[in-house]
């Protein structure tokens, strides 16, 4: 009897090891229709005004006032599924999510773009334009989150506001986005978003009081809004820091092309094509494939000790991960076979070990 503990506790490694391949081949088939949304009724962009030296000299602020109509919301909030951007032709200098508010963000609303003095010299971006460059304002989709090409919108045109009076003319624009926007249809059908300013005593502010103000909302998608502009806010008001940073892409853009350009990634396309699948999922089925040929070996190898079992399982924690690297898998697969593989193994060590 004791010599059948190890191909017991096999049965069930292996039983256990073709569940999670199951699931996991679910994951993958169903991952691109999870992602995939309408493109917009309509998609515009309207007033553009860009501000000189609102926190520093020589620093610049660009908002651009949008209307993203759905007449069915999608699952996702806009910062999921949206990019506002800076370009120069067609080079991309700034990018920023617009910030999810009414309505998930869809509907009307502004997104900001800021530069920094310094920042706006590494870009040689130029206040008023004078050398008639061609900077444009984007809105569009986010790639991989459409079923097929990104909705997108273009606009040519900024407004350069008046140097010599950034702070009024900021202040004007600001009360009259949040009297447009509390008086339109698409707003104020929800009672939470649709009290944006007000005047106590004659003083125009920005409402604060609770979740859906108007300091909630012009404060994300104007960060540091306050300290340009402070007296539109209540008094005593702390603002967080939203200064904006900038992610560093570089490894996940090397990490999604792994393949292009090689006979493995034409080889995958060509049966992706041929099969009418995601090329990730024929990767994704191949990973999953080694990863278990891979335990089965490492078991083997170690012959009839004990423990070889818990040995093959343990190398999906190498191998997982390694795949993960290589834009085998995505990141979303990755985590998901982890928590699975990790639950699996804890009820392996203390139970199912134990009842072998």
């Amino acid at each position: 009897m004791p010599t059948d503990r190890p191909h017991r506790v096999w049965r069930i490694f292996r039983t256990a090891t073709m569940a999670v391949f199951a699931a996991v081949v679910v994951f993958v088939f169903s991952y691109r229709d999870v992602l995939a949304i309408a493109d917009p009724d309509t998609i515009t962009i309207g007033d553009v005004r860009a501000y000189d030296s609102v926190l520093e000299s020589g620093d610049l602020l660009v908002i651009v006032e949008y209307n993203l109509a759905y007449s069915s919301l999608p699952d996702e909030i806009i910062s999921d599924a949206y990019l506002g951007r800076f370009l120069r032709d067609t080079a991309e200098l700034k990018s920023v999510e617009p910030f999810a508010f009414n309505d998930k963000g869809y509907g009307r609303g502004i997104f900001s773009l800021y530069w920094t003095a310094a920042e706006k010299d590494t870009d040689s971006i130029e206040f008023d334009n004078p050398n008639a460059e061609g900077y444009k304002l984007n809105l569009q989709g986010k790639v991989g989150v459409f079923g097929g090409s990104v909705p997108s919108i273009t606009s040519p045109s900024i407004s350069f506001q008046d140097s010599t009076q950034t702070a009024q003319l900021l202040f004007a624009h600001v009360e009259s986005l949040a009297r447009k926007f509390e008086n339109d249809s698409g707003w104020n059908d929800n009672v939470d978003f649709d009290d944006l300013i007000e005047n106590p005593g004659g003083v125009v502010q920005l409402t604060s009081e609770g979740i859906g103000s108007g300091e909630e909302y012009f404060s994300n998608a104007i960060p540091q809004l306050q300290s340009m502009i402070p007296t539109i806010f209540s008094s005593g008001l702390s603002s967080p820091d939203f200064s904006e940073k900038q992610p560093d892409r570089a490894l996940e853009d090397k990490v999604n092309t792994f393949w292009d350009g090689n006979w493995v990634g034409d080889h995958f396309d060509f049966q992706a094509d041929l099969y009418g699948v995601p090329r990730r999922t024929l990767t994704a089925m191949a990973a999953v494939v080694f990863m278990g040929l891979i335990a089965f070996f490492v078991t083997n190898l170690l012959g009839q000790n004990p423990q070889a079992p818990g040995f093959g399982m343990m190398t999906m924690a190498v191998t997982l991960p390694m795949f993960g690297a290589i834009d085998m898998v995505p990141l979303n697969f990755v985590i998901t076979t982890a928590f699975v593989m990790g639950v699996l193994g804890l009820g392996w060590v203390f139970f199912l070990r134990r009842a072998g």
